[in-house]
């Protein structure tokens, strides 16, 4: 058996990306509220294609991708003045 193929298999970087800005969108910064919104709410359910990722794989990718997480939710912040929501 492989070593690196050992484990549960790997998330989409961009379904874990939805769930973050989801969860900052809505005020829910805990990666342990995002696991359980992934099995007892329906909007994140749907946006993430039903994954349920636990709260180490949410606080890991949260950590490796600090920048590209600001940069999107600058991006957003941007987009929505645009538009004219804020």
């Amino acid at each position: 058996m492989n070593a690196y193929k050992a484990g549960a298999h790997e998330y989409q970087p961009r379904a874990l990306l939805k769930l973050i800005v989801y969860g900052y969108s809505y005020g829910e910064m805990s990666s342990r509220r995002l696991e359980r919104a992934c099995y007892h709410n329906l909007s994140p359910m749907w946006l993430v294609s039903g994954i349920k990722p636990d709260y180490r794989t949410i606080s890991r990718f949260r950590k490796e991708n600090k920048k590209a997480i600001k940069q999107v939710l600058n991006q957003n912040v941007k987009f929505c003045i645009e538009i004219g929501l804020i």
